[in-house]
């Protein structure tokens, strides 16, 4: 937190909903004598020093590049209209820029390092390679013909490698469920052979208690993927395809679609009812009762949701009919 008296705090009407509102006036900040502490002191002259090494510069180039491609996907995660579909498709097409990343590292890296060294002449920094040291047991050799060759071998590889794992582990998919879920899709089950079918019906026995009949799943199945032949664009998300999916007709599948409907993607969701009860369950609301609790935290959450005042008034007037509402009531 910047450090500066409370009347220099500025209303910034250009910030959306939900920023912080307000922001400081940097040029004022500057002008104003800090309270520098002996530990802030020391800190800064450290920071200010790594600045000179010209490692650490490459270390930050490398770092700003590699990690480019999830600046969109970590995004896309915390939104609340991103389903597991969409979700897995895109940590997908990240995961295969990384790949495309490492593959081409050697062009790549001669970009990045061309950064590097207008970086270091801004800082008045030379180009240098660590010195060696013969019994050094915490540092990793590479020789090298060349600085950039050097900085190629002990940062960039190493760097790229560890990311490109970490979403591999991370992000792998688990195969049999999430792919059978995929596969009800109109876009994806009208490229599925016939026989492929008694295969999904087995993938998707993982939720048997959940479905009505399962036993005729397998000619739900028949049936759709006929239907979802028969459309001129057959859509490719889950909620369409449920839309799309009638109750009477496909109970199986409707039950199936609203299960991957619903999977959460992230624990973002979650932890936003938590950040709401605490702003709701307050030292002066600590007898609230447990519905009632509920009902604010999701009204604070879904603020957006359209509600008609009328019908809720009129639906409160019948059931605690009164005297005083008797001529609404009798409407």
């Amino acid at each position: 937190m910047f450090p500066g008296p409370v009347n220099e705090l500025k209303w910034d009407p250009s910030l959306r909903k939900g920023d912080n509102a307000y922001c400081y006036e940097i040029s004022k900040l500057i002008e104003e004598k800090w309270n520098w502490d002996d530990d802030t002191k020391s800190r800064a002259q450290g920071i200010l020093a790594n600045f000179g090494n010209f490692e650490i510069i490459v270390s930050l180039v490398v770092l700003r590049n590699v990690l480019h491609p999830l600046h969109e996907i970590t995004i896309r995660l915390q939104k609340r209209d991103i389903d597991i579909r969409s979700a897995y498709t895109s940590l997908t097409d990240v995961k295969n820029n990384i790949a495309a990343l490492r593959t081409h590292i050697d062009a790549r890296f001669r970009l990045w390092y061309q950064d590097v060294l207008d970086l270091a002449k801004e800082l008045d920094t030379d180009e240098r390679v660590p010195r060696a040291k013969s019994r050094n047991y915490y540092r990793a050799t590479h020789p090298a013909e060349s600085p950039i060759d050097y900085f190629k071998r002990s940062i960039a590889i190493p760097f790229t490698d560890d990311v490109n794992s970490q979403m591999q582990e991370r992000f792998s998919p688990s195969a049999s469920i999430m792919s059978a879920l995929f596969n009800l899709i109109p876009a994806i089950i009208v490229k599925m052979d016939v026989s492929e079918l008694p295969k999904l019906v087995e993938d998707l026995g993982t939720y048997r208690d959940d479905l009505p009949r399962f036993k005729s799943l397998r000619t739900e199945l028949e049936v759709w993927q006929a239907k979802c032949m028969n459309m001129q664009a057959p859509p490719d998300s889950l909620l369409q395809a449920l839309n799309l999916c009638s109750k009477d007709l496909f109970p199986n599948l409707v039950v199936l679609l609203q299960i991957a409907c619903i999977i959460p993607v992230t624990s973002c969701e979650a932890e936003r009812s938590f950040s709401a009860v605490r702003r709701h369950k307050t030292s002066l609301r600590s007898t609230l009762s447990e519905e009632r609790l509920t009902s604010l935290v999701l009204m604070n959450m879904y603020y957006d949701t359209p509600i008609e005042t009328d019908k809720v008034v009129r639906m409160f007037i019948q059931k605690h009919p009164r005297r005083l509402f008797a001529p609404i009531y009798e409407t």
